[in-house]
């Protein structure tokens, strides 16, 4: 799920093959902030897993309206 996330938080498309080799880094640099931040937070592992799926459907929905203005 972490790969997954990090890819789309980067900018890698779910829906074809749009996205870059830098993203995915960029990606994974923001979700261990996300997750060390969580956890210097004290927030339950649970939580954080909600965390990042809920911004993986946001992102994702987010793609589809941009993909769908094109």
């Amino acid at each position: 799920m972490q790969a997954i996330a990090s890819s789309v938080i980067g900018g890698t498309s779910l829906f074809g093959a749009v996205g870059s080799v830098h993203g995915p880094l960029l990606g994974a640099f923001i979700l261990a902030t996300i997750n060390n931040g969580a956890n210097l937070l004290n927030v339950n592992a649970f939580w954080q897993r909600i965390i990042t799926g809920v911004l993986i459907i946001v992102i994702v929905y987010f793609d589809g309206l941009r993909r769908r203005g094109k």
